[in-house]
């Protein structure tokens, strides 16, 4: 994942320490400096909710619905290349991951206003998602896909490493 924003910044520093000393407390077995500096951009990437909300419909209205997400995701109704599944499926992942750690309430919120989501189990779809974009395993996303395979394997210390980060990090962040 790449930012065109903040990397020589203090914040991505602060972002990383945080999520650091997170997966080495959550998950200290696992070969993390890839996933870390993933994490880490995700983070920065979702400062800004255009970010957090750039699947767009038909009409250009942002999706926030994960029912709707997995549908633009999917080659035989709407997406229109594996090159747009595997990025909606990529963000799918990412915005479950991003939603769970830092505000999980409004995964509830999602659900009361998404009816088609009361169905979902969101760890798992996230979970998929990241196995969908793990398939991607040819250049250039060879490097990607390990890093999905493992965020799709281990989600729910990823979810708990993010909400620690999160927990770690000064007030005003």
């Amino acid at each position: 994942m790449k930012n065109n924003y903040m990397q020589n910044d203090g914040i991505h520093e602060l972002f990383f320490n945080a999520v650091h000393k997170a997966v080495q407390y959550r998950v200290p077995n696992i070969s993390t400096e890839h996933i870390e500096k993933y994490l880490t951009s995700l983070m920065i990437n979702f400062l800004h909710t255009d970010n957090i909300f750039k699947l767009k419909d038909e009409s250009g209205k942002p999706i926030s619905s994960v029912s709707e997400m997995v549908q633009e995701g999917d080659v035989i109704l709407n997406a229109e290349s594996f090159e747009t599944e595997r990025k909606v499926h990529k963000h799918i992942g990412d915005y479950i991951l991003f939603w769970s750690a830092f505000y999980p309430e409004f995964l509830s919120l999602l659900k009361s206003k998404h009816i088609t989501d009361t169905i979902i189990n969101y760890t798992d779809q996230g979970r998929k998602s990241y196995d969908v974009a793990s398939t991607f395993d040819h250049a250039p996303y060879t490097e990607e896909a390990q890093i999905f395979k493992n965020l799709s394997n281990h989600f729910e210390d990823y979810q708990d490493c993010l909400s620690i980060a999160k927990n770690n990090l000064p007030n005003w962040c």
